[in-house]
C-alpha cells in the first residue's frame, strides 16, 4: 500500500492548506514518512516544507532525536534574519516507559530539552508566527489523543505545560484538536470549542 503524508499548514497571508504527498507523484515537496508520523508546518509554508523536506530525506528512518543536531543547524540557516534567531520545535514521542511525551527547543542555540505535559518547563521567547510540530516516527494518535493536546493563543497565558511570551500550549489530558475545518472528523476532533476560539482569535495553527 502507498505511503500518504498529510502536510497541513499555514501561508504567511493566514490561508490554511492541507497537502496530499503520495510516492507516485513527482510531488516538489517530498516527504519521506512512515505510518503514524504527521507533519505540521505552521510560518511560512513552503520555507517550511522545504525545512521538513530535507530534514525527513536526510534521516529517512532514524529516530526523531537523533536528528536535533540537524534541526539546530538548519533552522539556524534558514530562519536567522526572519526569527533573529528565535524559533520552537516540537516533537511529540514516546519515552522509555512508553507515555507520550513533548520534546522542544525554545532558545537561539536550540538547546533540546523535553518538556512535560503534567509538569511546568519555561519556554518563553518561541516566536509567534513559526511553529513546528514533527510526530515521532509510528505514533499512536489514537492513544496520544487521549492525553495531549495543543492549544496556542496570541495572547499571554498561563498553561499545565509552559507558558511563553506570545503564547502559551496547554497540554490537557484528554483533549485533542486538530486542523482544517475539512479534515477535522479525519483526524479525530475532541474537543470542537476549543478549536472554534482558536479560529476566533485568529490564533496559531496546532495538532
Amino acid at each position: 500500500m502507498e505511503e500518504v503524508t498529510i502536510i497541513i499548514g499555514k501561508t504567511v497571508n493566514g490561508i490554511v492548506g492541507v497537502y496530499e504527498r503520495r510516492p507516485s507523484l513527482n510531488d516538489e515537496f517530498i516527504v519521506q514518512i512512515t505510518d503514524g508520523l504527521l507533519v505540521l508546518v505552521h510560518g511560512e509554508l513552503q520555507k517550511g516544507l522545504s525545512l521538513v523536506k530535507g530534514i525527513l530525506h536526510k534521516n529517512p528512518t532514524n529516530d526523531v532525536v537523533d536528528i536535533t543536531d540537524y534541526l539546530r543547524a538548519e533552522l539556524a540557516k534558514t530562519y536567522d534574519e526572519a526569527i533573529h534567531g528565535y524559533i520552537g520545535i516540537f516533537i511529540l514521542g514516546y519515552d522509555n516507559e512508553g507515555f507520550p511525551q513533548v520534546f522542544g527547543t525554545s532558545s537561539p542555540d536550540f538547546p533540546f530539552r523535553r518538556f512535560d505535559p503534567i509538569g511546568t518547563t519555561d519556554a518563553s521567547m518561541i516566536p509567534k508566527y513559526i511553529w513546528t510540530i514533527l510526530f515521532h516516527r509510528g505514533l499512536d494518535l489514537n492513544k496520544a489523543s487521549e492525553v495531549l493536546s495543543f492549544t496556542l493563543t496570541q495572547e499571554l497565558s498561563t498553561g499545565l505545560a509552559r507558558t511563553c511570551q506570545y503564547g502559551v500550549c496547554q497540554i490537557t489530558p484528554g483533549k485533542t484538536v486538530f486542523l482544517s475545518d475539512n479534515d477535522l472528523q479525519a483526524l479525530r476532533l475532541k474537543n470542537s470549542n476549543a478549536f472554534n476560539k482558536i479560529k476566533e482569535d485568529n490564533a496559531f495553527l496546532f495538532c
